[in-house]
């Protein structure tokens, strides 16, 4: 990955909580998987459960805590800040269940929401959004054929099948593929 420092998934256990934790160079993406719980930082407090993305500006001191009885898990992308960004003063919240579709044209069956993108105050990242195809769909082939654009493709829910240059693979819940922009894989 160059534009990123990581992308994990991550898991907190029932009824724990983070260490109250300060940013440096780096902020973070938080969008949940499963679980109940609750992220606080600078007199906010907003609910997490499945769906919910947080952007998390760097320099601002921030917990995480799980309040249910089910771990809290969630994908977690460090987001590099680079030299004069000028961070969100604010934690920055969305609930994808609620996001209206961004398209539903641009490669044939794909349902798209866009979660956060450059001006709600990304480092490097370019947008994050999710795309959905319903059952029995198919996307056309995806050509990355600019060298400053990688994408990471994380299947969240069932099943589906990608050609990944010239190999059908079966993607499953938490596999991600990343896509090399090539413009022939």
């Amino acid at each position: 990955l160059r534009f990123i420092n990581s992308y994990t998934y991550a898991t907190l256990a029932p009824h724990t909580s983070t260490k109250a934790t300060r940013l440096d160079g780096q902020q973070e993406i938080y969008f949940v998987d499963s679980g109940r719980g609750i992220a606080k930082a600078a007199g906010q407090a907003v609910e997490l459960y499945r769906n919910i993305a947080v952007l998390m500006p760097t320099n601002l001191e921030f917990t995480l805590s799980n309040t249910g009885d089910q771990p809290l898990t969630m994908y977690v992308i460090s987001d590099p800040t680079p030299a004069g960004f000028r961070p969100n003063s604010t934690m920055l919240v969305r609930d994808e269940n609620k996001i209206p579709i961004t398209s539903s044209d641009g490669l044939w069956d794909h349902i798209v929401k866009t979660l956060f993108v450059t001006a709600d105050g990304l480092g490097t990242l370019q947008s994050i959004l999710t795309v959905t195809l319903d059952p029995l769909t198919m996307g056309k082939p995806h050509l990355v054929d600019h060298d400053d654009i990688e994408e990471v493709w994380t299947a969240l829910d069932g099943t589906s099948l990608a050609f990944v240059g010239n190999t059908l693979r079966k993607q499953t819940p938490g596999m991600a593929f990343y896509h090399i922009p090539d413009n022939k894989t």
